[in-house]
Parts: C-alpha cells; structure tokens; sequence
C-alpha cells in the first residue's frame, strides 16, 4: 500500500487541478491509463531534478490542504440537502458510468436533492480549482509543469521510486520496516 500512496495522493491533488473534467464525465485519460497493461502504458522521458521534485511536494502539499479545506464544504452542501451521503454517492458514481437520473435506483426527490448538491459541489469545484492553481502558480511553478510532473510520476516507476525516498526523508511517509532496518 505504502507503494502506491504517493501516486494515489499526487493523483488527487491533480484531480482537483484539472479544471477540464467535468465531474458528471470521467476522465478518458485516466480510465484508459489505469486498464492498459504497464508495459503498454506511454512512457514519459521528462528531466526532473531533486530540487524541482522538493518544489513538486511541497507545491502539492499545499495543494492537498486547499482541498482538504474545501471537502468540508462540498460535505456541507449535500448534508444542507438532506441528502445522505451515501445516497449522494450512490447517483454520483452511477452518473460517473454514464446511467440516466431514470436508470438510477433512487427516489425522485433524493436525486432533485442530487442535482441541487451538485450544482453546489461544481461551484464549490471551481473555486478550489482556482485557489489550487492560484497556490502552485505563487510557490514559482507553471500549472502546465505541475501536471506534466505528475503525469509522469503516475507513469515512470523511477520518479515515483525518487518522490517516494524525498516523501520519506521529509517525514510525509513513514518508511517500511525493511527500509528501518537498513539504516
């Protein structure tokens, strides 16, 4: 599990930088990477010094407490609703599959409920989207470098070998026992 934390955590804080996606369609690029076979995946040949992949970390780590922050809110707004959250996912994640409002097993009023959180949530979304990428852009880094360092993280096992030792040398990841013992 600790293998893939970097990749799951670097993969959220680009999520919620993608003002592209909109969040009734999934992502095509992400879906396809994730089914291809490894070895048939793009191979990323990016140049990425240590002190470009500090600034990385840290600009992601502010990036994760933004959103951290937000996730209260967009919480909010479906308990505002009367919503359970369960419920809310239950319709999110059918809608991510491309299922009809009239497909999906849930009462009329819960989904009007549904629609009304989400409106929330997207306007909620895009205000995130931009205080993330207001808060990579003032810590010196291009939004465009931001995310073609982190497609390459998710798609070069080097690099996330690197990130991982930098995440674990800066105490953000705990080191394996195997790792404790050869030191």
């Amino acid at each position: 599990m600790l293998k893939y934390l970097p990749i799951i955590f670097i993969s959220l804080t680009l999520a919620a930088c993608q003002s592209e996606t909109s969040s009734d369609q999934p992502s095509s690029d992400n879906s396809m990477s994730q089914q291809m076979p490894e070895d048939m995946q793009p191979q990323t040949d990016i140049d990425v010094s240590d002190e470009e992949l500090d600034q990385f970390l840290d600009v992601s780590m502010k990036a994760r407490e933004v959103q951290m922050g937000y996730q209260q809110e967009m919480m909010t707004a479906i308990e505002d609703e009367e919503l359970a959250l369960e419920i809310y996912n239950q319709i999110a994640q059918a809608v991510q599959m491309g299922q009809s409002p009239d497909e999906i097993d849930v009462s009329g009023e819960d989904m009007e409920k549904y629609k009304r959180a989400n409106v929330m949530i997207e306007e909620i979304g895009t205000e995130m989207q931009e205080e993330i990428a207001d808060s990579i852009e003032s810590a010196g880094m291009d939004m465009e470098r931001f995310q073609a360092l982190n497609q390459a993280i998710q798609q070069d096992p080097a690099l996330q070998q690197r990130i991982q030792q930098k995440m674990q040398e800066s105490g953000m990841m705990p080191q394996s026992p195997s790792q404790q013992q050869n030191q």
